[in-house]
């Protein structure tokens, strides 16, 4: 039954995949966009946008009856003649910015040809006032901390704890709006004195912080 129900999920994330291929293909078929420097940039970075045809797929192949338009969402910003369009952008706010390059010839509709989506937002700041504590004996590790301000990007932060004998254990959260783990362990009494150390880190595509250690015993957090 197990390998059944695998079989079936291989077979759905298959067709997921090649799903999101075709789409991908489909409304880009008649060109592309490109982002320079990174689809990822920093509050008040500026980007190029650059859209172009491919071969033979503008207005019966006259570079000068293509019309290409570039929308931010759906506000037109800028628009050329010819076979491909750049466009500097700057001023973008915090969050995601989706531009689409759409194609104009004389007594037609507009032709979607492509779009890209911007992701804007800030290196994550240190984690402050990291705390852990279990609830008694029986309880497990967790740790709280105060992230800082909001990255809005994807942020991913590891949680690690280190003890006696060299040992380590470590906690992933891959939520820009986390500040809990629990480690899923339970510290015993039999060494109530025993120094462990908890640190956590975050890491976005902008840029890394680590929290000061925050060092404690069994009898500080049980």
């Amino acid at each position: 039954m197990a390998h059944t129900f695998r079989g079936c999920s291989l077979a759905f994330m298959f067709i997921i995949t090649w799903l999101l291929i075709k789409a991908k293909i489909d409304a880009c078929k008649r060109g592309d966009v490109t982002v320079k420097p990174s689809h990822v940039i920093l509050l008040g970075s500026t980007v190029n946008i650059t859209c172009s045809l491919k071969p033979r797929q503008g207005c019966f192949h006259y570079s000068r009856r293509n019309k290409l338009i570039l929308y931010k969402f759906d506000r037109r910003i800028n628009f050329h003649h010819g076979h491909s369009l750049n466009s500097q952008v700057t001023g973008l706010p915090l969050g995601t910015t989706l531009f689409v390059c759409k194609l104009a010839c004389i007594n037609s509709d507009e032709i979607q040809i492509c779009g890209a989506e911007i992701f804007v937002g800030v290196a994550p700041e240190q984690p402050q006032n990291l705390s852990c504590i279990q609830k008694g004996e029986q309880g497990t590790v967790a740790c709280t901390w105060e992230r800082g301000r909001d990255t809005h990007l994807y942020t991913e932060y590891t949680l690690q704890l280190s003890g006696p004998k060299n040992l380590t254990w470590q906690k992933q959260c891959k939520d820009i709006y986390c500040d809990y783990l629990d480690f899923g362990i339970n510290l015993t009494p039999e060494s109530p004195e025993s120094n462990f150390t908890a640190k956590v880190t975050a890491v976005n595509s902008l840029g890394s912080s680590s929290s000061l250690p925050s060092t404690f015993t069994f009898l500080d957090i049980g």
